[in-house]
């Protein structure tokens, strides 16, 4: 008999899934080949052969941390092309505020709701739908094109909306079922990659997630230029509509309990009237019950949350970083429309500082990852989460020394090009910052990895998300006639300044912090 397992078009061409199962020997042992799992059995007291369903040894090609480099790099070209599509598409619209205060005859404040439901939107989301990732009958790849699917169709009617109460209750739809790449990438890329080299991947993801952001007021601003705001929104169906179908043929399933479910139920199937006692060895992390897996992965975030210190920190400090990230949307407005009168479009480019900032300050950040970190790993040596630390508190210093750097800078009196070099800064500190921190609470949650990216996402996109509703304010209350955002941004400076002791707080006193967590995995 012939069981095809339900897999990607790159799974049929690069792995070659299909096998065939081989009969069972007269002996009463079961033979499996290559890619099927290996078994371990034993009698029970019935007579019945059990039979546990694994990986058929540390070197089985369809574990994901065995798959060919080429297919690993497909995966990760997929998941970054969705990372890139989703974070771009959250303030694409934002360059055509103007067009929308007009049409729907509101106020700034308003206008910026789309935005900040959106960003909340997907911090609701990630509650539900990493976790359920992590459950082996569901699966990633099935989260990803499910949500992925809705999120497309309701491009369509937020791009027809009619007043700021549909725009806003529809973005917030589509940022809940945006948030799956949200906190689900780090998790697929840590089923592909070896423990090793997982934070270098995780670069990656960094480059995408916080690239996207500054991309999308760029391309924002040509589209509401061309054809009106509403091409913000058609330009997002068509983008995520190429990747939901790059999705559903190439990407196959990264998380290894739900391949070996997947095995365990064909198999299963096959045997079910013969005697064996068939079991998974990915049993271990479901819960006994459906019921009960719902509770427990809805729940796990926010325990995890409110009984770990660890994480409770770090997504207090992600928070601050989020929020100026988004108050960017409200600050370039003021310092190059406003101040340096650049129209639309060259106002739009000027985000890509952030980008330039993103890549250069992730060239370093992975070296010292490479030597500090992958090396010891292949050495064999101990390597604990705080090796992450050190970035962190170096991605804080460029954080404080660019936000006062935009802040001061900004003047009619001086050249427009100063405060790009604050931007690109902060930039670097940005991608520095999330990856050392979320690093370092992957490694040390890395059973519940999903759940814990969960909570930070959660916490730092409702905190980010409303900061646009009062940014403007916040600038133009502070502001004087030579510096308009000087004192605005001073006082995230000063914040940010405080918030080091949390980065530096780790590194002290990592070790009896996790040592008293029941969720570290160290």
């Amino acid at each position: 008999m012939e069981v095809v397992y339900r897999e990607s078009f790159v799974g049929k061409l690069l792995f070659r899934y299909k096998r065939k199962l081989e009969s069972e020997t007269l002996d009463g042992s079961f033979a499996a080949n290559s890619t099927t799992s290996s078994t371990t059995k034993n009698w029970d007291q019935k007579g019945k052969t059990k039979i546990i369903i694994d990986w058929n040894g540390v070197s089985d090609p369809a574990n994901p941390q065995n798959w060919p480099f080429l297919a690993k790099l497909l995966v990760t070209f997929e998941l970054s092309l969705l990372q890139i599509a989703v974070y771009m598409c959250t303030a694409i619209y934002t360059p055509g505020v103007d067009q929308i205060m007009e049409e729907f005859q509101i106020g700034h404040t308003l206008s910026m709701l789309p935005l900040t439901t959106f960003v909340i939107g997907y911090g609701i989301g990630t509650m539900f739908f990493s976790p359920l990732s992590e459950d082996p009958r569901i699966g990633r790849t099935n989260v990803y094109i499910v949500t992925l699917f809705f999120y497309v169709v309701l491009q369509i009617p937020i791009a027809l909306s009619r007043n700021i109460s549909q725009l806003s209750g529809l973005r917030f739809a589509a940022g809940v079922f945006a948030s799956t790449p949200l906190a689900v990438i780090g998790a697929s890329f840590s089923d592909i990659f070896d423990f090793k080299y997982m934070p270098l991947s995780m670069g990656i993801w960094g480059i995408v997630s916080f690239a996207g952001p500054s991309m999308g007021p760029f391309f924002g601003s040509i589209l509401v230029v061309k054809g009106g705001w509403r091409w913000a929104f058609w330009f997002t169906l068509i983008l995520s509509g190429i990747c939901f179908f790059v999705l559903i043929l190439f990407l196959p399933e990264t998380n290894g309990d739900a391949i070996l479910y997947q095995k365990y139920k064909c198999i299963k199937a096959r045997y079910e009237y013969q005697d064996f006692d068939i079991k998974c060895s990915a049993f271990h992390v479901l819960p006994r019950s459906f019921d009960e897996a719902i509770t427990e992965i809805i729940w796990r975030p926010i325990i995890i949350t409110l009984e770990e210190p660890v994480v409770l920190l770090i997504n207090l400090y992600t928070s601050l970083v989020y929020a100026v990230l988004y108050l960017w949307f409200e600050l370039f407005p003021i310092v190059y429309l406003e101040v340096h009168h650049f129209s639309l479009i060259q106002m739009g480019a000027t985000y890509l500082s952030f980008v330039c900032g993103v890549v250069l300050g992730v060239i370093p950040y992975l070296y010292y990852l490479y030597i500090n970190y992958t090396q010891k790993f292949i050495r064999k040596e101990e390597v604990y989460p705080e090796v992450f630390i050190p970035t962190s508190i170096a991605g804080n210093i460029l954080m404080t020394a660019g936000i006062f750097l935009v802040g001061w800078t900004s003047s009619p009196k001086i050249h427009w090009f100063v405060p790009l070099i604050g931007a690109a800064l902060f930039g670097a500190s940005e991608v520095i910052n999330f990856q050392s921190l979320l690093n370092y609470l992957g490694m040390s949650f890395p059973r519940y990895m999903a759940s814990a990216f969960a909570s930070n996402n959660l916490i730092r996109s409702s905190v980010g998300g409303v900061f646009p509703l009062f940014g403007r304010n916040l600038y133009k209350n502070l502001s004087t006639r030579e510096f308009p955002v000087g004192w605005g941004s001073s006082v995230l400076g000063f914040i940010s300044l405080l918030m080091c002791s949390i980065p530096i707080l780790f590194y002290a006193n990592g070790k009896k912090l996790r040592a008293a967590s029941r969720y570290s995995g160290l």
